[in-house]
């Protein structure tokens, strides 16, 4: 058996040394072990949550009478985004709506558009959910209210020399106290806002064509022309002028039902920026085609579609045929003069 008592203090220093060192060593190599085990769970497990983040056009309240649109970003740095979920409950905790999208990359949005009438009036909650490709999920809401729109008049027409001046032309509301109707203005029509189909009871115009009306002036006659939006807020009684982009000056529906073209005219009416659009019924044994002018004397510029896949052609025997695109009933069509897209609902 071995004895400490029988060393001398020179080996009993040793001994002590030998021993520190080993300590030292064992340690050393405990750290390093938990270095490399701590860089293994890092490496597998070094993801970060994906984030979303919702924007409502408006602070807390939304209209559903006109519809609205609420935005959501979702970003995940690694590994990738992989699916978008939301849902909109109502004050019950109820899914009143839901959907899912797939997502790629890291960095995606998604704009939820609600038509008009969609929601009742009350309070909801709107919930987003990102998950990324590994399983990271996260998820947001946002509270919110669903109304009415607001507005200071019942109705709105726009008055004029471009339709006789007899009969108003019916305005749109399309945001809070924001009314809208697209028309064709010569340079000389003039024209004013009213609250009444038959202009009887309040109207405003602009003597000064500085875009601020008032009440009982004279009609607005500025020498505006063309194929105008024409925007007014009966709150401030603002209005705007928006000139409408068109690669044609004039769209016309013709077909079967007036002889090709025979009047009275079916003009359309461009609403947005290269968009036509006309209300029209049709019966089953009816064709038709848009074009520039009535009387197709513009080689070139009338579009049929003869294969009913919602662009306008030119071929051969090509008219829309009702019972064959299943077109027939009271429709809106709308037709892209820069595209030759067409949609008939």
């Amino acid at each position: 058996m071995f004895n400490l008592t029988q060393l001398n203090m020179t080996q009993l220093n040793k001994i002590r040394y030998l021993w520190q060192a080993l300590l030292s060593l064992s340690g050393a190599l405990l750290i390093l072990s938990s270095c490399e085990v701590d860089d293994f769970t890092e490496e597998v497990t070094n993801t970060i949550s994906p984030t979303v983040a919702i924007t409502l056009p408006t602070e807390d309240t939304v209209s559903a009478e006109v519809g609205f649109t609420i935005a959501a970003e979702f970003s995940d740095e690694t590994p990738g985004l992989g699916l978008a979920t939301y849902d909109i409950l109502d004050s019950l905790g109820n899914v009143v709506l839901s959907n899912s999208y797939k997502l790629v990359g890291t960095s995606n949005s998604i704009e939820f558009e609600l038509e008009p009438d969609t929601l009742a009036f009350g309070n909801y909650t709107f919930r987003a959910t990102v998950t990324d490709t590994e399983g990271n999920f996260a998820n947001t809401t946002k509270n919110f209210f669903a109304g009415p729109i607001l507005r200071a008049q019942e109705e709105m027409y726009l008055f004029g020399s471009f339709n006789g001046g007899s009969i108003g032309l019916p305005m749109k509301i399309v945001d809070n106290y924001i009314w809208q109707v697209p028309v064709r203005l010569e340079a000389s029509d003039n024209f004013r806002f009213a609250n009444t189909t038959d202009d009887s009871n309040l109207n405003w115009g602009d003597s000064g064509c500085d875009d601020q009306s008032s009440e009982s002036e004279n009609s607005i006659d500025c020498g505006f022309e063309g194929n105008l939006l024409i925007t007014f807020n009966d709150l401030d009684l603002s209005y705007e002028i928006i000139e409408l982009e068109s690669a044609f000056p004039e769209m016309y529906l013709v077909g079967s039902f007036d002889n090709w073209g025979a009047p009275p005219d079916l003009p359309m009416t461009l609403v947005e920026d290269f968009i036509w659009e006309i209300e029209h019924t049709f019966e089953d044994d009816h064709e038709f085609k848009f074009v520039t002018t009535p009387d197709f004397s513009n080689p070139g510029e009338d579009w049929g579609d003869v294969d009913c896949n919602g662009i306008g052609d030119q071929v051969d025997n090509n008219n829309i045929r009702a019972a064959d695109c299943n077109y027939s009933g009271t429709r809106i069509l709308q037709f892209n003069d820069k595209t030759l897209e067409y949609t008939v609902n």
